[in-house]
């Protein structure tokens, strides 16, 4: 009955519904289930793996030519890297598209036997997948098949499922784990006292405003505070997001002190089970 209650109150508070039918852009861009065919100039997100391999971020670039032709330039601009030092590419230099086969909404990559050559254990597969799944997905496809040399094939190195045709993947753009904590706490601390940065004495707040160097995006999330406790010496705080299609819950502590007048931080970042 307390979970219940305190879900519904969270809900009141952030203003927003858990349930929502819609998921955000990425998950359901303006033109998923519509691939655009057309020669048309239109803008793509491409999505790369960090430089310490935690999660997807998106870079926007121009492309111009029909479908085929723009799902052949996505996946050259992925190969070529990003614009942001801070990203990377981990797709191998030599690695070819060998075909493209659009039917509606679903789409057929042929990649050459190098994608297979990319040695970076479980996480990195699973961000080269996704990098490849998110970006052609942008361009308005449901589903994206993966094949090699004409060949379906269960994993590329041994550990995701890439047999079957791949949607979104929401998990992997926001980064999941242990979050370290700002530098110079008590800086900040005298910064807020000083009437400065008030939001960090929110847990919410610093859900929605810390949130997005992780990969959240206040303008399309959902936020629900669902439980605060400013107990002596156990200060936390839980916050419950909906992004794209799944949620997550993030654990917020205060650093300096248990009380309405300390910050908070955000201390980790987990994937909620579906159901759950």
């Amino acid at each position: 009955m307390f979970i219940l209650l305190a879900l519904v109150s969270a809900i009141a508070l952030s203003g927003c519904s858990l349930s929502r039918a819609t998921p955000p852009a990425e998950s359901a861009p303006d033109d998923q289930g519509k691939a655009v065919t057309a020669a048309a100039e239109t803008t793509v997100r491409l999505f790369f793996p960090d430089q310490e391999l935690q999660r997807l971020v998106k870079e926007e670039r121009p492309l111009n030519g029909g479908a085929e032709e723009k799902v052949r330039q996505t996946f050259e601009l992925l190969k070529g890297g990003p614009q942001n030092g801070q990203l990377t590419t981990l797709i191998p230099a030599k690695t070819r598209l060998l075909g493209v086969t659009i039917k509606d909404t679903q789409l057929e990559v042929n990649l050459s036997q190098e994608i297979r050559q990319s040695n970076v254990g479980s996480t990195g597969e699973a961000l080269l997948i996704g990098s490849l799944v998110n970006s052609f997905s942008s361009l308005g496809y449901t589903g994206v098949q993966l094949i090699v040399e004409g060949q379906k094939v269960e994993t590329l190195a041994g550990h995701l499922d890439i047999s079957r045709p791949l949607s979104f993947f929401d998990e992997l753009t926001i980064r999941q784990g242990p979050i370290p904590p700002p530098e110079k706490i008590g800086d900040i601390e005298k910064d807020v006292r000083q009437g400065h940065q008030q939001w960090r004495l929110d847990p919410l707040e610093v859900t929605r405003v810390d949130g997005i160097a992780l990969g959240f995006e206040p303008e399309k999330d959902c936020f629900s505070l669902i439980s605060q406790s400013e107990a002596v010496g156990k200060p936390v705080a839980k916050v419950r997001v909906r992004h794209g299609k799944m949620d997550f819950l993030v654990e917020l502590t205060q650093p300096a002190g248990a009380g309405k007048e300390h910050i908070w931080v955000i201390r980790s970042v987990a994937a909620v089970p579906p159901g759950a």
